[in-house]
């Protein structure tokens, strides 16, 4: 039954009627929600590389925050499609900058658009396939003001076809939270939740912590949040949903859809080896405790490790080797 129904929700109507739908909502709540003219300004920035058939939503979505003091940056990394003549019509309906990027991938897109902000209060990032829930930016820029938080976290969800899943290897962090600023030290399981979308980050705490992209390599998100939360960041969690992401359907697939992968596996492990550093540092600096350490390994060995050991069920050398090296950075004996 499963499987009939996801085949429902991935087959060509479904995936249409949810895309109108979508379309329908994200116009309505530009149409008729009243501008928000807070002060404090945001920006953010959206990387593109041949997203033709999803980056107009993207773009919607960013109309529906109805968000006075918005910028939106939209980094052009060499599209070889008609993504940027897609979007470029949102020009009239936003501050909508586009730039060129160096089509040295996701993370060099990302530091190209930080390198354009200039000024701002607060700073977000958006995936041009992806879709940001409306009123997002008024809730996370309210709470970061009331709480003089450095990074606000909102709970996401994946839309697949018809289907929207809420994450489960999150769910269990912001179910009835309250709002509050905390540390890493307070909230060692924050470390649980280190997507790059579903944060907004005060844009002097981005520059003091001296944040920026790995180039060329998967799981560059990872590395990014271990360094802001191990810098003692004060982090509001709020259970509010501010995101979907989307698993793409059909022949397309984004990184989450590739843990099958040798080169996928090698930066899974890399990357978590840099966060470790990132975490053993601040230990040492008085920042965080063992538990801290533990909590990470715990995540590593219930998430990240679990997810690719089913998936190499005969590894060849190198997968073996990876899958050692992972195993023993999560604490797995044996």
């Amino acid at each position: 039954m499963r499987r009939v129904l996801k085949w429902l929700a991935e087959s060509a109507p479904s995936v249409t009627a949810i895309e109108w739908a979508l379309t329908l909502w994200l116009n309505l709540v530009s149409w008729f929600k009243p501008l928000d003219k807070f002060e404090a300004k945001v920006t953010v920035v959206v990387p593109a590389y041949n997203v033709e058939p999803y980056i107009a939503q993207s773009m919607r979505s960013l109309r529906a925050q109805r968000y006075q003091n918005l910028r939106v940056i939209l980094v052009d990394d060499h599209c070889t499609d008609r993504s940027i003549e897609r979007a470029r019509p949102f020009q009239s309906k936003f501050k909508l900058d586009i730039i060129r990027g160096t089509a040295n991938g996701l993370g060099a897109a990302r530091n190209r658009g930080v390198a354009e902000v200039g000024e701002t209060d607060y700073l977000i990032f958006l995936d041009s396939d992806d879709v940001m829930i409306p009123g997002t930016l008024s809730k996370l820029t309210r709470l970061a003001r009331k709480f003089d938080a450095d990074i606000v976290n909102g709970q996401s969800a994946k839309f697949l076809g018809a289907l929207i899943f809420p994450r489960r290897d999150t769910r269990f962090l912001y179910r009835g939270r309250k709002e509050a600023a905390l540390t890493l030290a307070d909230e060692p399981e924050m470390i649980y939740d280190s997507t790059p979308w579903n944060k907004l980050f005060s844009w002097k705490f981005w520059n003091e912590a001296e944040l920026s992209w790995p180039i060329k390599v998967y799981f560059e998100d990872l590395i990014v949040s271990a360094k802001a939360f191990s810098f003692g960041a004060k982090v509001v969690l709020t259970p509010k949903f501010i995101y979907l992401w989307r698993e793409r359907v059909g022949q397309s697939k984004s990184i989450t859809q590739t843990h099958g992968e040798i080169r996928t596996l090698r930066d899974r492990v890399n990357a978590n080896k840099i966060a470790y550093e990132f975490l053993l540092e601040a230990k040492r600096a008085g920042r965080i405790d063992d538990h801290a350490i533990e909590v990470f390994r715990k995540k590593l060995r219930d998430h990240d490790y679990a997810i690719y050991l089913p998936r190499y069920p005969n590894p060849d050398a190198e997968a073996k080797a990876l899958l050692k090296e992972f195993a023993e950075l999560a604490g797995i004996e044996g």
